[in-house]
């Protein structure tokens, strides 16, 4: 038993150290902004919403930029930030965080979950378990929802 425990192990490992040069698409909330390149930031919602805003923020945490979107489905969403910041000034590279508030017709508040996509540069392990370095954070390997170039 001890045998089959340490094969998946090596498994699991070796699927990890594959997505190393990989885009992916894992539970998160940060975007990496390239100046002047549009980022997609995605999210996932609970149950259908009337309207909604997406809040950016710098690495010290600053508000930079707010998106209002219409209605939105549930399931996946995504919304494009075209890298400017709520004067219109386009903001360096770099890493940026994202969250999404958004309420149902009759003004009620909808759950849901932000997705960050990027390129997988690493993996490191704690206690045995894959993590992988995505935009500069390390994500349980397990979070992946998408794999591709696609994203």
């Amino acid at each position: 038993m001890e045998g089959m425990v340490q094969l998946m192990a090596s498994l699991n490992n070796y699927g990890a150290v594959n997505l190393i040069g990989k885009q992916v698409q894992v539970a998160g909330a940060s975007v990496s902004h390239t100046a002047g390149s549009p980022s997609n930031l995605s999210y996932a919602l609970d149950v259908p919403a009337q309207s909604g805003v997406v809040y950016i923020s710098n690495i010290a945490g600053d508000e930079v930029r707010t998106l209002e979107v219409g209605p939105q489905y549930a399931g996946l969403n995504s919304v494009a930030w075209d890298g400017l910041d709520n004067s219109g000034n386009p903001l360096p590279s770099g890493n940026y965080t994202f969250s999404v508030h958004a309420v149902d017709a009759a003004g009620a508040p909808v759950s849901g979950a932000t997705y960050t996509q990027g390129l997988v540069s690493g993996v490191t392990y704690e206690n045995g378990i894959p993590y992988l370095l995505v935009n500069g954070e390390k994500v349980l390997a397990s979070s992946v929802a998408q794999i591709g170039n696609g994203l």
